[in-house]
């Protein structure tokens, strides 16, 4: 992930095309252990930035992008509207 995808997203987030990724893991619990995240100003430039992303992984049979899909068969996506709700007085 830092190597060949780090770099990627990071250059996302330098364009403005989103404005933050991450990179978690845990070791109980769960059949999906791996969890990557991009937030941006909306759904469509998220998606248009997970696109871009995956046209930037190599489609060589031993590029990294292969090789990730070979081992990360298994997943979920997830769209996220985050709103963060004024407290109470303020």
């Amino acid at each position: 992930m830092a190597k060949h995808f780090a770099p990627i997203y990071d250059k996302l987030v330098e364009d403005g095309k989103i404005t933050s990724w991450g990179w978690q893991s845990h070791v109980l619990g769960g059949s999906i252990r791996r969890l990557l995240t991009m937030t941006g100003k909306d759904f469509d430039g998220v998606l248009d930035a997970r696109a871009e992303a995956l046209g930037a992984m190599s489609d060589d049979e031993y590029g990294p992008g292969a090789t990730f899909s070979k081992i990360c068969g298994k997943h979920e996506d997830y769209l996220w509207d985050i709103v963060h709700e004024k407290q109470a007085g303020n």
